[in-house]
């Protein structure tokens, strides 16, 4: 039997144009025999493969009962049946069935609504119900519905068991009877507010409850009403916010307070600095922020941990109480602290407090296992009205002042000036120039030649730093290299020093110079970065320059704090072929077993012990000694800062083997150097 002889003229348009899935099924055997589009595109199958299944296919129902289904639809014509069918790609939907049995044939049509939605917004109505009234007899909150004449129709049993009553006790009880309140058929009676229109009342209540008196609800209020929205009544909510209190107050504390030192903190110290500025403001009285900071606190954490650091805090916190007198004290963050003076009358008053701080700090701070250490600080200090008139001002100002005294050696106060601020603004300026010299082309590099005292020949050269500001014009390296290295610019200074050196060298090999090393000087910042060594190969590899022209130069206090860090990056650089030398050597914490870790070639005798060979006998006494203690451990001597010919005569007769200084060369850039250096040695 052909498909499209199945379907009788008079449904042939239904069945085809029909925004409804439609099957054509047979009823016998559940077979599909045809499907309209709307089915083809519900379903997810094509015409051909859908007259390859049977109805049972798509049908999530059992065989037995679908047959019975087909049954009845055979016997009663039509009828509607509810299943759920598979679509192609595995969804299960529900669906309404209307299926027409043929009145000739064994034949049904079905015609089939997707229900899906409008079943899950059944099933979710019937779940809201049923949770509402699952909540109602299990929430945590007591709640109770009253009608407009103020008899109770519903309770809860947490509000049974607060009041200590029984439901058949509750139920038809007027409101007031049980569980009063204050204000009980007032204009405050909330059911009073809700018919007289308000839709929701939140408000805090005390009550009496079975064991307990004054208890804190918040109660929460809200109409009742039918679908059509007539209002029958109201629902109350009472919620027991006993601990909500207490923790508000902890809270409290916790928003004021420091947790670890128990001061004050940023937020009450600004509170009470607004209200003493306005005070001054109509009484005249004279206001003073001092802004304390610790000086190396950094340090204690690192060496010893936080844990520390936090004692230390603590203690500190101690003594700052100890001597603050009257003054207000916070904690604001870290290691700063500030104090408030709003109760004094002349200027000598504020130094004599911020005298007794310093003092403080002169004695050591205790820790565990007998460790002492000593601490100082440093102290800004404004005055209102004229270091600002507003509390963001004056703290501010003093921040300011407090970072003067630091840079003026620490361990100080200072007082806010116009000055000061001028002075921390061109440094502001100053940073923000630096950061930006390498993109502007400022920086230049000035070459110093060393030479060997036994031959008088050229043994390398030191490539130094020079900084040309757009406005200031040279300024000096003890000026912005500090600079440089305490704002961590150092790092992308120093790569751009060593591409530089290591290009400008190769260059002098390609013009036909006889090769020597480059020494360019490191600064502790680049070690910290664990990408050093890939960034020298990197570099070298770059500019062509062969690692034995490059000599690297650090300081003896480089590797206080990690030496054997510091040992295992210098040892990987020189298995590249690179020469290291130490700089300034004397001039800081050196040791002998210091010196013998350190894999080093080249010594360098710091100029200050070169300076006065003529006149100072221990200076003479120290440079021999460094001579001889550098080639017992088979390491090359250069002196620097050599100026004239009676140091030049002692240290070759102490065997030093290189010199550098204004004697033979001070630094120049690369013209000059090679129009008097490089060119005698062409000559030669």
């Amino acid at each position: 039997m052909k498909i499209e002889n199945t379907l009788s003229t008079e449904y042939e348009s239904l069945f085809f144009n029909n925004h409804n899935p439609i099957l054509l099924i047979e009823g016998a055997s559940g077979k599909i025999l045809n499907a309209n589009p709307a089915a083809c595109s519900f379903y997810g199958y094509d015409k051909e493969e859908f007259i390859k299944k049977n109805i049972l296919d798509i049908n999530t129902i059992s065989k037995e009962a679908f047959y019975q289904e087909m049954k009845n639809a055979l016997s009663v014509k039509t009828k509607a049946h509810y299943f759920q069918h598979r679509i192609a790609n595995g969804e299960a939907r529900d669906v309404e069935v209307y299926s027409i049995a043929l009145d000739t044939q064994n034949l049904v049509y079905a015609v089939i609504h997707d229900i899906t939605e409008r079943k899950k917004t059944e099933d979710e109505i019937k779940f809201a119900y049923a949770e509402v009234n699952q909540i109602f007899n299990s929430v945590a909150d007591g709640m109770r519905v009253i009608d407009l004449d103020f008899n109770i129709i519903r309770i809860n049993n947490v509000l049974l068991d607060l009041i200590g009553i029984t439901k058949e006790e509750a139920i038809g009880k007027k409101c007031y009877e049980v569980f009063p309140g204050s204000n009980c058929n007032t204009n405050q009676c909330p059911l009073v507010r809700i018919k007289s229109g308000e839709q929701r009342i939140e408000c805090e209540i005390e009550k009496n409850v079975l064991n307990r008196e004054n208890v804190p609800f918040m109660l929460t209020v809200t109409p009742y009403k039918k679908p059509n929205e007539e209002l029958i009544g109201i629902v109350e909510v009472f919620k027991d916010i006993t601990e909500r209190k207490n923790y508000e107050e902890t809270i409290k504390s916790l928003a004021f307070y420091d947790s670890l030192t128990g001061l004050p903190n940023r937020i009450y110290f600004n509170e009470q600095l607004d209200k003493a500025i306005k005070t001054g403001e109509t009484e005249g009285k004279m206001i003073a922020i001092m802004f304390l900071d610790l000086d190396g606190f950094k340090y204690i954490n690192d060496t010893f941990g936080h844990s520390a650091g936090d004692i230390m805090l603590q203690k500190v916190s101690q003594r700052l109480k100890a001597v603050s007198r009257n003054s207000f004290l916070s904690r604001i963050s870290g290691d700063e602290f500030t104090l408030l003076l709003s109760d004094v009358n002349e200027v000598k008053e504020i130094d004599k407090i911020a005298g007794l701080i310093l003092d403080s700090f002169q004695m050591p701070f205790s820790l565990e296992d007998n460790v002492k250490l000593y601490l100082t600080a440093s102290i800004g200090i404004s005055i209102y009205p004229t270091g600002g008139k507003d509390a963001e001002t004056l703290v501010k100002n003093a921040d300011i002042a407090m970072y003067y005294a630091k840079r003026q050696g620490k361990n100080s106060y200072q007082y806010y000036s116009r000055a000061i601020h001028k002075d921390f603004f061109e440094r502001f300026k100053l940073e923000t120039h630096l950061r930006q010299a390498t993109e502007l082309n400022e920086f230049t590099l000035y070459y110093q030649p060393q030479f060997s005292i036994k031959t008088g020949e050229l043994i390398g050269v030191e490539a130094l730093l020079r900084w040309d500001h757009s406005e200031k014009g040279f300024i000096p390296p003890a000026e912005f290299i500090p600079l440089a290295e305490e704002i961590g610019a150092i790092v992308p200074i120093g790569k751009w020093v060593i591409y530089e050196a290591c290009q400008q060298n190769k260059k002098w090999q390609e013009q036909g110079h006889s090769p020597f090393p480059i020494s360019i000087n490191l600064s502790a910042r680049q070690f910290q970065k664990s990408n050093l060594v890939t960034c020298i190969q990197e570099t070298l590899k770059a500019t062509g320059l062969d690692p034995k022209y490059l000599q690297l130069e650090i300081t003896e206090s480089i590797g206080l704090e990690n030496l054997d860090y510091y040992v295992e990056i210098l040892n990987q650089l020189r298995e590249l072929g690179i020469r290291i030398a130490l700089d300034d050597f004397g001039t800081g914490y050196s040791s002998l077993s210091y010196l013998k870790k350190l894999p080093i070639d080249t010594l360098k005798i710091d100029k200050s012990f070169v300076r006065d060979l003529s006149v100072d006998d221990k200076n003479k006494a120290i440079a021999k000694g460094v001579i001889d203690l550098a080639h017992g451990l088979h390491i090359d001597v250069i002196a620097e800062g050599v100026e004239t010919e009676e140091q030049l005569l002692f240290l070759s007769e102490n065997e030093c083997d290189h010199i550098q200084g204004y004697l033979y060369g001070k630094p120049m850039p690369v013209k000059e150097l090679e129009d008097t250096i490089l060119v005698m040695q062409l000559q030669c």
